[in-house]
């Protein structure tokens, strides 16, 4: 296994909570990671990236070189990450605030899900990063949903414990989501 992840957003979507997430996944399941947040210095509104790597081997570089999977959390990432795409990568994307242009994703698997309304209605709009994380379990086989979901106490540690559940229904919701759509788009 590896697999080269590309999580794009502006600031305060939780981009790089979401590889932040990732990267403890994997290392709780024995993997090797690499988690770099690339980000612009503006506090809300600037770009927001996370750049993940999950491997059996030992990860050569920090940097995802062709990213077998994405999630375009705002319109802005998709320009920008969208060019270090493998051919077939696995994407998703927000619909309530990416317009996707088919003919920029035709060689890319996406879905497409309003994750900010779907995070509204497991509790909070904040959770629209974990729904589009939990999205990309169901078109990627090598990242379980439960990894994310055992991962999630660690990486919220005891201060943030209360967000827990909050988080794994977001996830299980994108997550179900995807698995809808696709089963849907093979019949």
């Amino acid at each position: 296994m590896h697999l080269e992840i590309v999580i794009g957003g502006i600031g305060g979507q939780g981009a790089l909570t979401a590889g932040q997430l990732l990267a403890v996944a994997g290392m709780k399941n024995g993997k090797w990671v690499t988690n770099t947040p690339v980000y612009s210095p503006e506090v809300r509104g600037g770009s927001s990236n996370a750049l993940v790597v999950i491997s059996d081997q030992p990860v050569g570089s920090m940097m995802v070189s062709r990213a077998d999977a994405a999630i375009f959390l705002a319109h802005q990432s998709v320009g920008r990450l969208l060019p270090s795409l493998k051919p077939g990568a696995r994407v998703v994307y927000n619909s309530t605030l990416v317009q996707a242009d088919s003919r920029r994703l035709h060689d890319v698997e996406h879905v497409s899900l309003p994750c900010t309304d779907l995070a509204t209605e497991v509790g909070d709009v904040r959770a629209a990063n974990m729904v589009a994380l939990g999205a990309l379990t169901a078109l990627e086989p090598d990242l379980p949903l439960d990894w994310l979901c055992a991962a999630l106490p660690e990486m919220l540690g005891a201060s943030k414990a209360r967000f827990v559940d909050l988080n794994r229904r977001a996830l299980e919701k994108g997550a179900e989501e995807a698995r809808g759509i696709l089963a849907r788009a093979t019949n």
